[in-house]
């Protein structure tokens, strides 16, 4: 038998074939590799979902797993997988403050509870809330949710607003203006701030303790103490000593005006070197039209010096 004559191959030509079978493999395994990375790890239902690549594929099922194929070139596969967490989310938010009665120019710490669609109740923190900026006696607050009230010279309002998920609240508290000397440059002169703010407005240096704005030889801080207008010259604390047209040998000692919201107390000395102030004791008092008569018995029959104490409340 005759055997065939083979072409003899040159070297070109036998890399050619060489090459051309390469490629034939190559294909061939990139083929497979598709095949795998397409096949499916598991049923979806109809809240899942199916990704794939040359090299992958993902399946997810709401409620079960996410899972992932990744097969190498060696042909092994990795399968990793990890649980689907549904979060609640909330259906109301209340926002609380860390005490009933918030004072002026003190700190408070903020917090709040939500209401979960599922029913359950959550705790938050402040730092769980973003809080804005605020409104009202807020001077500041941190991202903790701790809020710094500022000095006020009556009684306020602070208004926050908070947010959590896609809710957000808006709340207002009241605050105490119990400190009623300590506002601005009102603050530390023996004078109510609400009183000062009152008659001059915010940060007047007319207001000053020491000083009479109104020209009726009282300053300020009398006027305040006697409840009197302090920017209108005829308001004056009046005084009149006469004998006594009711007692004989008495002395009568007048003053006006009187508020049921002050203290009057006459005071009596027989010296004023040294002076030794002790309160009238014996004396009978009348009022009328807010003037009030006090009729020292003995006033008319020695030398005696006479001085009204008054205190506000």
């Amino acid at each position: 038998m005759k055997t065939p004559h083979r072409p003899t191959l040159n070297g070109w030509q036998q890399s050619k074939l060489i090459l051309r079978h390469q490629l034939h493999w190559l294909a061939l395994f990139a083929s497979v590799s598709a095949a795998a990375g397409q096949a499916p790890l598991g049923t979806t239902d109809c809240g899942g979902g199916t990704a794939a690549s040359l090299s992958y594929s993902v399946v997810a099922s709401i409620g079960q797993a996410v899972a992932a194929s990744s097969q190498s070139v060696d042909g092994s596969v990795t399968l990793r997988a990890q649980p689907v967490i549904l979060q609640s989310q909330a259906s109301s938010l209340s926002l609380l403050a860390s005490q009933d009665i918030i004072h002026e120019d003190d700190c408070i710490q903020l917090s709040g509870v939500a209401i979960m669609d599922d029913g359950s109740i959550t705790a938050l923190s402040g730092s769980e809330i973003a809080w804005s900026n605020g409104s009202g006696s807020i001077e500041s607050i941190d991202p903790q949710g701790l809020a710094k009230t500022r000095a006020i010279y009556a009684d306020s309002l602070i208004g926050l607003t908070g947010f959590y998920q896609h809710i957000s609240v808006s709340r207002t508290w009241p605050v105490l203006n119990d400190q009623p000397d300590n506002y601005g440059m009102y603050a530390n002169d023996e004078i109510d701030d609400s009183w000062q703010v009152q008659y001059f407005g915010l940060e007047n240096p007319l207001a000053g303790a020491e000083i009479d704005a109104d020209g009726d030889h009282h300053n300020n801080y009398f006027e305040s103490v006697a409840n009197l207008n302090p920017r209108d010259g005829m308001s004056s604390f009046h005084t009149e000593i006469k004998p006594s047209s009711s007692q004989a040998g008495g002395m009568d000692i007048s003053f006006w005006p009187v508020f049921d919201n002050r203290v009057y107390t006459l005071l009596r000395a027989t010296s004023l070197e040294p002076v030794s102030w002790v309160p009238l004791t014996t004396a009978t008092s009348v009022e009328a039209n807010g003037k009030r008569t006090i009729t020292d018995p003995s006033g008319n029959e020695r030398t005696e010096f006479y001085r009204i104490e008054i205190i506000k409340p």
